[in-house]
């Protein structure tokens, strides 16, 4: 009983070992989905009313490719659509930007005991953008239409492969970059800058190739 126990042991630690830190030179694929909660984080509004803005909600999916440089040190690099929505009062009437875009992070990670601490760099091209009771925006094409983004990520890998991470992407260049000198109405909005901040909540698996 003590020898089965002790195989049994062994065999567990070693399957935890490989689905934590995995073999040095080894290539692995991380597919995952979630939600998001994008927020004007840095903004610029100037109208001649009442504009204030909110958190909205929207979706990911996407994987990230990795390589084993050492036990704790991986780079990856990744492929994800987002879906990102701010929304703003407008006036006393409620509005949006939507967008949904490309994202290919490219991360240093470290992972300690399942423990996934990462950062780099997130261009975002975006595919689609729509807006409501914000028409200036749009008729000026003034959403951005590539984002480029610093990611950190945290996140928990299991010994069975399942990962649960939360990514913040903060937007150093301008999401929104509306500055009409002469609008086209007397209450027409004549300023808007954003620089977004997206967190993202997903859970996905590992898988080594």
């Amino acid at each position: 009983m003590k020898k089965l126990f002790a195989i049994v042991s062994a065999i567990m630690l070693s399957v935890a070992g490989y689905a934590q830190n995995g073999n040095v030179g080894e290539f692995t694929v991380q597919p995952m989905v979630g939600v998001t909660y994008t927020s004007a984080f840095n903004h610029t509004f100037e109208a001649p009313g009442k504009v204030e803005t909110s958190g909205g909600y929207g979706f990911t999916l996407g994987a990230d490719l990795g390589y084993r440089v050492s036990n704790v040190f991986y780079p990856t690099v990744g492929a994800h659509f987002i879906q990102s929505r701010v929304n703003f009062d407008v006036y006393g009437a409620d509005g949006n930007i939507t967008t949904g875009g490309l994202a290919v992070p490219v991360l240093a990670n470290f992972n300690i005991s399942g423990m996934r601490l990462g950062v780099g760099v997130q261009p975002t091209f975006n595919l689609s953008k729509s807006e409501k009771e914000l028409t200036e925006v749009e008729n000026a094409d003034a959403i951005n239409k590539t984002a480029i983004a610093i990611p950190v990520v945290f996140g928990y890998e299991t010994a069975s492969g399942l990962t649960l991470e939360f990514r913040v992407a903060y937007d150093v260049n301008k999401s929104v970059d509306l500055d009409d000198a002469k609008p086209q109405a007397a209450d027409a909005i004549t300023k808007l800058q954003t620089n977004n901040l997206t967190g993202m909540f997903t859970i996905g698996y590992k898988f080594k190739l």
